[in-house]
């Protein structure tokens, strides 16, 4: 007697692994907006890709498109595995409440990860205690935000610090993705000659992420340069470079101690007994 073996139905098997997600939903917490999210469970896909995108940046002699790229790939991640999500979470969220993300659903794949301590040396850590850590140890509400006024002759300057959204982070690197394409067309004997250039850029983009505008006040009138509109943009990075270099001290301090409270917290032991900071980045799904 034989028994027949019934045909796969792959609609069934996906809507059954769909339920699957549903169902198991992975709580993550966000230490600077303080809000708690669902999430599916990465899948094997995203799991490749992430492989992929760190293969890719390994070949690449500077990594920034490729570094542009992988956080765009994040994004679209977010939004497709959040579960009910809306787009004002972008607003919402940072990109340390996304670097959170990340880990936690790495660490939910597999809370044990490689992390490289020399050129040949690695060591094994355990996500789940920085996890903790970002549950835990709390970003101060009084960092979110930060105001710097400068007095001259005629009026006052004031520089309105915050930390960017994913939003604002998207811009900014989509305005240097216009600016740096161009170059890396030219071939890599054409970068190597404007590499000082490139990373004095990619710092100087990078601090003015944290600013929210400028404004001059003259007492009759009151100009406000923004720094969150795509349109005026690179007006608004050409009137900061025309200010006196403390403004850029300022940020400078302020994204430091933005800084401080990310190592305190994306960070591990070595087996030294030293508190290391983690870069989280696809370097982490290596290994899994």
């Amino acid at each position: 007697m034989s028994t027949e073996v019934a045909p796969v139905d792959y609609s069934d098997l996906l809507q059954d692994i769909q339920q699957f997600y549903d169902e198991t939903t992975v709580s993550v917490f966000c230490p600077v907006a303080n809000i708690k999210l669902k999430f599916k469970p990465l899948t094997v896909k995203q799991l490749k890709t992430f492989i992929e995108l760190q293969v890719a940046t390994e070949k690449d002699d500077f990594g920034v498109i490729q570094g542009i790229d992988t956080v765009k790939y994040i994004n679209q991640l977010i939004m497709d595995n959040c579960v009910n999500f809306e787009e004002k979470l972008f607003y919402q969220l940072t990109p340390m409440d996304r670097d959170a993300i990340v880990l936690q659903l790495r660490a939910n794949v597999k809370n044990k990860a490689e992390v490289a301590m020399g050129e040949d040396d690695t060591q094994d850590i355990d996500l789940n205690d920085i996890v903790e850590k970002l549950k835990t140890i709390k970003f101060s509400a009084k960092n979110k935000t930060k105001t710097h006024t400068t007095k001259f002759s005629s009026g006052t300057l004031t520089v309105n610090l915050r930390l960017p959204s994913i939003v604002v982070d998207g811009v900014v690197n989509e305005h240097f993705r216009g600016k740096i394409e161009p170059k890396l067309k030219k071939g890599k004997k054409h970068i190597e000659k404007e590499v000082e250039t490139i990373l004095s850029d990619v710092y100087f983009l990078e601090i003015s992420k944290y600013i929210g505008d400028i404004t001059v006040d003259k007492g009759k009138t009151k100009s406000t340069i923004s720094f969150d509109d795509q349109q005026t943009i690179q007006k608004s990075l050409e009137f900061l470079e025309s200010l006196p270099s403390s403004v850029i001290a300022q940020v400078s301090e302020y994204v430091g101690t933005i800084k401080e409270y990310r190592d305190s917290v994306f960070s591990y032991t070595d087996s030294e007994g030293k508190e290391v900071p983690l870069n989280v980045d696809i370097s982490l799904f290596t290994g899994i």
